[in-house]
């Protein structure tokens, strides 16, 4: 089986069961983990899906303490929480892992995760616990490289969102403070991530704006949780945009839109992203205890706002000198690979040996993040004579893909398309500024594009597979879409030069 086939696949075939077999943790673990908690709350109890101890601590009590029966959903969110607060407990070694076995029950705590994940029952029956689970689901299958995974997971559960009416603000004050509390954030991180997913493959939201009226989930007052808070509405607010880069330069409707509707789209969607940009500079972690890992955090939303901008600003009108990319779009994208670029040495380089790594890095910026800075970049310099500091950011993002295409098959195949790409710029320039075979060299680079057996005396690789089902799956449909028409542009327009000089 194709490793890419993998990614849409569940672990198991348990989804015909109406209640899988769960193994128990051990009692005096799960007390010793509720006693920590109450001395120093997890950062994963402060993300944006869960920041309410009392929520994980209710359901251990549920399924330890009290003799009625616990429900799928809630022993799969039981499972996928403790999954993540024992992960962080090993990483930075707490005393809880020199007392008990953790990664032993990390292990399982994956197995009953995924045992409920995949039941027909979360997948189809709407229900706070099953629309936190998926939520708790979508994560890991971020973390682990499978969007379309996510992407199975992120439809049941919109779905779920849409059937108990978390979209409307009239539903949350028929619960308690703290329920509604909950179900708001839940609702609030699937709706980023449909946003982002939906930017990034080219496809409408399952949750569309037209159906929101939600608050954003209320800024907790304690020290801890505040800041993440409100990076939380920042993120809603990103994706708020997000929505509207595809709905209005993207979407079906958008291909028909005017020049002039285009160019307006364009402008008030910078100036949005600008807006946004300076409150996220603005957001203060100097009296947070793990401030560090929020700053962290902020990076990659760098990396997210310039790939976002990028995404925009190719949309831009060009001058005849601007050669089909203007030059804001070129300066986006160039800060997005250099934002990339700080990002990754910032995962390596933290003030908290093992909190995070470079697979972390490359699960929660690299697979946010739309590929287009890097194509940009790669245009702009096949396209610009002599310009090898474009160049050399290429080969920079490279070396950053290659020490993490180990981590999943969509890292490899990326890291094997973006390094073609840059091996490509590289031969082509080098060509351009050796006189005495400038024309030959480039007629062969070229061939590169159109003879999918042949191989560049520049080292390429064959481009067989790179332009095709695995490009594909790298890019997303407007990707594909600008990349093929500016590359075709370019190409067509090299050659007409090549053909008009003698040899």
């Amino acid at each position: 089986m194709p490793a890419l086939s993998k990614d849409y696949q569940l672990s198991s075939s348990v989804t015909s069961k109406h209640h899988p077999e769960m193994e128990l943790l051990p009692t005096q673990l799960v007390v010793a983990v509720l006693q920590q908690l109450k001395v120093n709350r997890p950062i994963f109890l402060c993300s944006f899906l869960i920041n309410d101890p009392s929520l994980f601590e209710t359901l251990c009590q549920q399924a330890y303490y009290t003799a009625a029966p616990l429900s799928l959903g809630q022993a799969t969110s039981m499972y996928g929480v403790m999954y993540y607060v024992l992960k962080e407990y090993v990483l930075l070694q707490s005393p809880l892992a020199q007392e008990h076995d953790l990664k032993a029950h990390i292990s399982t705590c994956e197995r009953n995760f995924s045992r409920g994940i995949e039941t027909y029952q979360a997948l189809a029956m709407p229900c706070f616990e099953n629309v936190f689970s998926l939520a708790l689901g979508m994560t890991k299958a971020q973390e682990e490289g499978k969007p379309f995974l996510c992407c199975t997971l992120l439809a049941a559960a919109a779905s779920h969102c849409r059937m108990l009416g978390y979209c409307q603000e009239a539903t949350y004050g028929k619960h308690q403070a703290r329920r509604a509390d909950q179900m708001r954030r839940a609702f609030w991180s699937i709706y980023i991530t449909d946003k982002n997913m939906s930017l990034l493959q080219g496809r409408p939201s399952y949750l569309q704006d037209t159906e929101v009226d939600a608050w954003y989930p209320r800024v907790s007052p304690d020290a801890p949780c505040k800041a993440w808070d409100e990076l939380f509405i920042l993120g809603i607010k990103f994706a708020k945009i997000q929505g509207e880069v595809y709905g209005h330069l993207y979407s079906s409707t958008a291909r028909h839109s005017s020049p002039a509707q285009q160019e307006q789209a364009v402008n008030q969607l910078s100036d949005k992203m600008q807006s946004w940009y300076i409150d996220l500079g603005k957001l203060d972690s100097s009296q947070m205890k793990d401030h560090k890992v929020f700053e962290l955090s902020k990076k990659s939303w760098d990396v997210m706002y310039y790939s976002t901008l990028t995404l925009i600003l190719i949309k831009a009108t060009t001058t005849d000198e601007e050669s089909g990319i203007s030059l804001k779009c070129v300066e986006a994208a160039r800060a997005g690979l250099q934002s990339h670029l700080i990002c990754f040495s910032s995962y390596q380089t933290i003030d908290s040996p093992g909190l995070v790594s470079e697979s972390d890095y490359a699960s929660w910026v690299l697979h946010q993040s739309s590929l287009n800075p890097f194509i940009v970049i790669f245009l702009h310099a096949i396209d610009v004579d002599n310009d090898m500091e474009d160049v050399c950011l290429l080969d920079h993002m490279v070396a950053v893909l290659e020490r993490i295409s180990g981590v999943s098959h969509a890292c490899q195949t990326l890291f094997k398309v973006c390094s073609t790409f840059a091996r490509l710029a590289r031969a082509l320039i080098e060509a351009r500024m050796n006189s005495a075979a400038s024309h030959s060299q480039a007629r062969d680079a070229l061939q590169a594009f159109t003879e999918t057996h042949s191989v560049s005396q520049f080292g390429l690789e064959p481009f067989e597979g790179f332009f095709g089902a695995n490009m594909i799956e790298q890019l997303t449909n407007h990707e594909s879409y600008s990349f093929a028409s500016m590359l075709g542009s370019w190409t067509t327009d090299e050659t007409e030069t090549i053909r008009g000089v003698p040899e």
